[in-house]
């Protein structure tokens, strides 16, 4: 870490089990993000019931400006049960955050997205970038964003 460009990291832990994680860079404009694992993928349609959606949303009123990318990642199991390809699956995660997102206020305009697929490091999860437009450099090849339209899904 750079002293031109400190990071704050910090992640909420309940019984061992990190329920988000975000990190805080000071860079021009702010940069914050929020990692959301879930342990089904049922578990995207239920975000009311999760304790660290409230940061999202405050970071999402907070920073009304910023540009919104969510990224999602799926499991092998996830992509066998549904037999579909991995970036299929996670696409949907993707349209389901952004979905909730817009029905509960954020402008849809703000909000990209891409189905990551797997990867084993990260497992399921949805992770949520606030003034990311396009996404980090190691997402530039994969990046085929899903545009966000509140108004079509059922939040």
């Amino acid at each position: 870490m750079s002293s031109r460009n400190p990071a704050v990291c910090c992640s909420v832990l309940l019984l061992g089990v990190t329920l988000a994680q975000f990190e805080v860079r000071s860079t021009a404009a702010a940069e914050l993000t929020f990692t959301i694992p879930l342990a089904t993928l049922d578990d995207v349609r239920r975000l009311d019931q999760r304790p660290e959606i409230a940061e999202v949303m405050h970071t999402a009123r907070a920073y009304s400006d910023s540009p919104i990318f969510l990224a999602a990642y799926v499991t092998a199991d996830d992509v066998r049960s549904n037999r579909a390809d991995a970036g299929g699956v996670a696409d949907e995660l993707v349209i389901e955050m952004g979905g909730y997102l817009a029905s509960r206020g954020v402008e849809p305009d703000r909000i990209t997205g891409k189905g990551m697929g797997i990867d084993p490091a990260i497992g399921r999860a949805v992770v949520v970038w606030f003034g990311i437009k396009p996404p980090p450099s190691e997402l530039d090849p994969l990046l085929q964003a899903v545009r966000i339209d509140g108004s079509s899904y059922g939040f």
